[in-house]
């Protein structure tokens, strides 16, 4: 089994990888950070705003470079 996926490994790093569509990522990323914020302000869970507030920082600090996305 182990040589079968190695093969297999070995096959998909000779493909051209997918497409990755950076304005969908961008959009779901946008759409998490707005439903946490609903959510904490619905449900009163401080947690949800601070998760929201570090997954922007995430955003900001490792995914915009000189504010042009990088991903």
């Amino acid at each position: 089994m182990k040589i079968l996926q190695k093969k297999l490994y070995d096959f998909r790093l000779k493909r051209t990888p997918p497409f990755k569509d950076k304005k969908n990522l961008a959009f779901v990323n946008g759409l998490m950070i707005a439903t946490l914020s609903m959510g904490a302000n619905i449900l009163k869970k401080r947690e949800y705003i601070e998760k929201a507030e570090e997954i922007g920082e995430f955003i900001i600090n490792k995914l915009i470079k000189k504010w042009k996305t990088i991903y």
